[in-house]
């Protein structure tokens, strides 16, 4: 154990040293299928020398003198691996490049890059993610995992705990969970940009496998190219492998679907303030509290600073409301934030308290009498699109949106 806390402080060492100056380098095309690719590009960008791969003793430059190094055999290969994976798994959390599947994205990567993602022994079914569904080791042609993992990646998440996904083995109960019970859009792969159609997937999508009998197999996109997209998926030439689909993609593939899911917003933080408010402060049940969280998550992604057309802050008020925002909330505001609390989620909810009471009283009485279920949360996002709302299309497509963030905040908040 000391050897190898050694190498890794001397490898450390070594990408601090004086002479590595690269350090703040833009790495370009990091996502490619060749992980040899991935290296290369990161030697090349922080001065990493390939061919001490497999060297236990060399000798580098060391801030001006040439200082003697030894390592366990392979371990820096070992290092360059780990770096590239924690690389793909901070890229793949970041909202900007991956939306709200990001963490899927970067468990399913992690998973593809991971030394223990097949079968032992090849064909035998045997593999981790199925011993995790089953509680123990299981072998044989009854038990395919591609739908097994991907409950493995969602369990990683927090995604089995929040209600987003299932825990299950079958890809047919992953469709219908998500379209029928979370209400999630499904979209044929053949409407699909690859085929002149409409919808363009994004990273975090299910993608489904359809054969004769009906869906047989499942994976999640993890990237969008001009001309496709790539997927991690289970049980894939017995291991966890990334695949790609352009136009000319199997038949199996062509007669799948692909269903676009509602990832919760990534300020937990903000999620659990606004609930805790709307239930505990304004008096809503469960339902009604969820209803207006999806809302507000597809107005501004809950962020209390976000302007967009003329609208600010979670409700995306505009332009007298926007302003009464500003010239109530100051008022209410205290110490260093009385000039700036209206920029501030708890300045933004009182306010939207006092406006409901004020203004849209009929509103929130509606809104406290929804049943407590699901329904009562899809309910609630479409008073508040038809009846508080300022300035967004009221379209089939805007009221879909919001019900579909309101079935997830349901499945997370809700339902208990």
């Amino acid at each position: 154990m000391k050897k190898r806390i050694w190498a890794f402080m001397l490898s450390v060492a070594m990408l601090a040293s004086c002479s590595v100056t690269a350090s703040a380098a833009k790495i370009s095309g990091v996502y490619r299928e060749d992980r040899e690719d991935t290296l290369s590009n990161y030697a090349s960008a922080y001065g990493w020398d390939p061919d001490l791969l497999e060297k236990p003793f060399w000798t580098d430059e060391f801030c001006g003198d040439e200082v003697p190094f030894s390592r366990l055999r392979g371990y820096q290969k070992e290092f360059y691996r780990d770096n590239i994976t924690t690389t793909f798994l901070q890229l793949g959390l970041t909202p900007g490049s991956y939306g709200g599947g990001g963490s899927m994205v970067a468990v399913a990567l992690g998973e593809f890059n991971a030394d223990d993602n097949a079968e032992r022994p090849k064909g035998s079914n045997n593999v981790k993610y199925n011993t995790w569904y089953y509680g123990h080791e299981v072998s044989g042609s009854d038990y395919p995992w591609c739908a097994a993992f991907i409950s493995w990646c969602a369990e990683q998440c927090g995604y089995l705990d929040s209600n987003l996904f299932l825990r299950t083995a079958s890809s047919t109960a992953h469709y219908n969970y998500l379209t029928n019970t979370l209400g999630l859009p499904s979209y044929e792969v053949t409407e699909t940009f690859l085929f002149g159609g409409y919808y363009t997937p994004v990273p975090g999508d299910i993608e489904l496998f359809r054969d004769n009998s009906g869906f047989c197999h499942i994976g999640i996109i993890v990237e969008v190219t001009d001309s496709g997209w790539y997927t991690v998926e289970g049980n894939s030439g017995d291991k966890v492998s990334k695949n790609f689909y352009d136009s000319n993609c199997s038949s199996m593939a062509r007669r799948g679907c692909i269903v676009n899911v509602a990832y919760p917003a990534e300020n937990d933080k903000n999620t659990k303030t606004i609930f805790t408010f709307l239930t505990k402060v304004m008096g809503m049940n469960s339902a009604a509290a969820c209803g207006v969280l999806g809302n507000l998550d597809v107005l501004s992604g809950l962020d209390p600073t976000k302007t967009n057309n003329g609208g600010y802050g979670l409700g995306q008020w505009k332009g007298s409301r926007s302003e009464t925002l500003r010239t109530e909330v100051q008022k209410w505001g205290k110490g260093s934030l009385k000039e700036s609390a209206f920029a501030t989620v708890e300045g933004q909810l009182w306010f939207m308290k006092w406006e409901l009471e004020q203004n849209y009283a009929g509103v929130l009485q509606q809104l406290k009498n929804l049943p407590d279920t699901l329904e009562g949360s899809k309910s609630a996002s479409e008073i508040l699109l038809n009846q508080w709302e300022s300035g967004t299309s009221r379209g089939v497509a805007a009221l879909q949106s919001r019900q579909q963030a309101a079935a997830i905040y349901w499945q997370q908040l809700g339902n208990k």
